[in-house]
């Protein structure tokens, strides 16, 4: 790998992954994809999701869960700004760190771009939940 591009929060600061690829690979191997959300209406990307409060069983129970409306169509927006900005980058094997709901869209994006490409979902489940899952 000579190239890591990530989908993460620029207003959050600096990540785990891009020190990582800072300090393994160098500065200019390190690309941050996701425009903030003040860029994103310049881009023309609106509200990618919006979050509800609610109980499926009972409003009167104090436990809620959370609902997330997601906008495909913005989505689909933000991936197309994520591969211009990877095809505007020089590398011959580069790793793509994004969120769980990306894998497959941004998979078969590179695919339909002529991309070689292995994808691979890690979901920290021990860390979700307590209760024994098997598989």
């Amino acid at each position: 790998m000579d190239f890591v591009f990530e989908e993460a929060n620029p207003d959050e600061g600096r990540t785990v992954a891009e020190d990582i690829a800072r300090d393994a690979l160098g500065i200019d191997h390190y690309s941050l994809i996701d425009p903030s959300r003040d860029q994103r209406a310049s881009l023309g990307i609106g509200e990618t999701s919006d979050w509800s409060c609610f109980n499926p069983m009972d409003d009167t129970v104090e436990v809620k869960d959370w609902l997330c409306t997601v906008y495909v169509e913005e989505h689909k927006k933000r991936e197309e700004h994520w591969l211009k900005v990877i095809q505007g980058k020089q590398f011959n094997r580069g790793l793509l760190i994004c969120g769980d709901a990306h894998v497959l869209s941004m998979s078969y994006r590179f695919l339909s771009e002529n991309f070689s490409v292995e994808a691979y979902s890690y979901v920290p489940y021990h860390r979700l939940c307590e209760k024994k899952h098997e598989r």
